[in-house]
């Protein structure tokens, strides 16, 4: 038979079988250069590997320490407007009941006082009806001396009123505003206005102040009496009724959650809210932690780069880059303790001491929230979270920057001062040791109940080893091998 010539092997190779959808196209595959092959591998790659391969340093600093800051950001948007809506309702409860609490003493109060004032008719009307028509007294003459003499009691009563009633009216008014909070909440006639607490206070109690009012002026008109009228009034009163949930102090408190600095000015109180922060709120701090790692990896990384491209190793490793870094930390804490200042000058006209402003900057970067300093909610708006919180992050990143160059370091001296391998290579010389002890290890043989030999071991096609010893224990005196 006539073998193949080298064309007729070629001609088969190059034909494409039919019954393969599409055919084979092995006549390209054969003749393609090393060249097309490159050119197709870079076809093959997708946009962002080539935006990757090109322009590493802007990609990585983008994708991997702009972008997810602001991802946390929105994580704390969400999380935090829906913490807000949660506790927004219990807050305005809280509100109301307090206000009702304090109207409820000043109408004992003042209940107080009537009877003071009519005491003295009372009795006077009440001896009347017990002595009949008896003319040995002047009812009239009595009856003006009683009035004289209660208007001398009011008087002086008056005078103990100036000066410890006042006082009493003012505490209970500041224990009122005290015991309204407005952390969840804002409310005003204008909701887009931002107003203090206290002024918020103010109008939530002049709103709850007409609504009892109204409704007790309608609960007498049905014909209860006042002391049932004003029960049922202050119960059904409410002063928050245009008040909304306040998104950016929930996304504000949701920050200190998810970065750990927890100031402490408020918490949940309800059961969805603190559901909501045992779930979301540990999946919170493990993005947060991650993110963040990431962030200053890879910004240590780009200006490690930078150093070397400009000779400067010694930024690089050991004690100087810690230096660098914590000086780099401090000064960005120092300008945001500046522009701290000038938001709390433009948003409530107050001045903040510098010294105040760096300590508030520092117990936040450092996530120590003390709570003695912390943004007060009914001053921050939605927008404010792309300006403070964003510079607190990036000071996260200079921190990890820090920590990331001192454990680095510390570990080189620790490696410097031992004099031999480093950690890793000791636990990894350690794992083959062991591996290799496994491998090396004869097969023991074990004997029956009698103490004597056991059997040789079947047949495997591989040559063992069997040590076989005497009844006492003893070693044997020759070695015995089987094989297959």
């Amino acid at each position: 038979m006539e073998e193949p010539t080298t064309e007729d092997q070629n001609h088969e190779r190059r034909a494409a079988p039919t019954t393969v959808a599409g055919g084979w196209q092995g006549l390209d595959i054969v003749n393609r250069t090393d060249h097309e092959e490159e050119e197709e591998e870079k076809n093959d790659e997708g946009f962002v590997a080539r935006v990757s391969n090109r322009y590493p340093r802007s990609f990585h600093v983008f994708f991997l320490v702009v972008l997810p800051l602001f991802v946390l950001i929105f994580v704390a948007f969400v999380c935090g407007a829906g913490l807000a809506h949660l506790e927004s309702q219990d807050e305005k409860e809280a509100n109301d009941q307090a206000i009702s609490d304090y109207r409820d003493l000043f109408f004992q109060i003042e209940q107080l006082d009537k009877e003071v004032e009519t005491s003295a008719l009372r009795c006077l009307d009440r001896f009347n009806s017990t002595t009949g028509s008896s003319e040995l007294i002047n009812r009239t003459e009595l009856r003006e001396h009683i009035i004289m003499c209660v208007e001398e009691i009011a008087e002086e009563r008056d005078k103990v009123s100036k000066r410890v009633g006042q006082d009493l009216a003012e505490w209970l008014w500041y224990s009122l505003i005290d015991a309204s909070t407005f952390n969840w909440m804002t409310c005003s006639p204008d909701n887009e206005t931002v107003k203090f607490s206290f002024e918020q206070s103010m109008y939530v109690s002049g709103q709850w102040e007409a609504s009892y009012q109204k409704l007790l002026e309608e609960y007498q008109g049905q014909g209860m009496s006042l002391e049932e009228a004003h029960d049922a009034a202050r119960q059904e009163a409410t002063g928050t009724k245009n008040c909304e949930t306040n998104v950016a102090a929930g996304a504000l408190f949701w920050f200190t959650v998810m970065t750990t600095i927890g100031y402490g000015h408020t918490s949940p109180s309800t059961f969805g809210g603190r559901l909501l922060v045992y779930i979301m709120g540990f999946l919170s701090i493990l993005v947060f932690t991650a993110l963040i790692g990431q962030a200053g990896y890879i910004c240590v990384t780009v200006f490690d780069d930078a150093f070397l491209r400009l000779k400067l190793k010694k930024l690089v490793r050991g004690p100087l880059s810690i230096f660098f870094w914590l000086c780099t930390l401090l000064l960005w804490m120092l300008v945001v303790a500046g522009i701290f200042i000038w938001w709390a000058k433009k948003r409530a006209n107050f001045k903040v001491p510098l010294h105040d402003s760096y300590w508030f900057t520092f117990i936040s970067t450092t996530t120590v929230g003390l709570g003695d300093m912390y943004i007060p909610p009914d001053l921050f708006k939605a927008a404010d979270m792309f300006f403070i919180p964003l510079l607190f992050l990036i000071g996260f990143v200079f921190l990890a920057n820090f920590l990331l160059k001192l454990s680095g370091t510390l570990m080189d001296n620790f490696a410097h001062l031992r004099k031999g391998p480093s950690f890793e290579t000791i636990l990894e010389n350690s794992r083959k040791a062991v591996k290799d002890e496994k491998t090396e290890r004869p097969e023991e043989i074990t004997g029956d109940a009698n103490g004597d030999p056991a059997e040789s071991t079947p047949d495997t096609g591989n040559e063992s080893r069997e040590e076989t010893g005497d009844a006492n224990g003893d070693p044997a005196g020759s070695t015995r091998y089987t094989t297959a």
